[in-house]
């Protein structure tokens, strides 16, 4: 299999190996299927263990499950192209979901 497990139903698969499985198997997946994500981070060795600690609030650990991250994903990208403003609606994706948790 050309996908790594990562979490309950979530797995992970190189871009071209997505691009791949659309064009061999057109009535099973579609680009919609699958979500890009680009970044990076990077930390000095014990950086973030320091930023975690002593209560100075600079992170915030959840635990979340698989179902409830791909629901999540799935009405950002809704709300993408369903918005009166589809450019708001891209700079805003994902907000909510980090606003909610914030709230609790």
């Amino acid at each position: 299999s050309a996908s790594s497990p990562l979490v309950g139903n979530l797995s992970m698969i190189s871009l071209d190996d997505a691009r791949r499985l659309c064009e061999d198997n057109p009535t099973k997946y579609r680009p919609r299927d699958f979500f890009t994500f680009g970044g990076f981070c990077s930390w000095r060795p014990q950086q973030l263990e320091r930023e975690m600690g002593d209560n100075r609030g600079e992170w915030l650990a959840l635990s979340v499950d698989s179902e409830s991250i791909l629901n999540q994903m799935t009405m950002q990208y809704d709300a993408c192209f369903t918005e009166t403003n589809p450019t708001h609606g891209r700079l805003e994706a994902g907000t909510t979901i980090w606003r909610n948790f914030l709230d609790l």
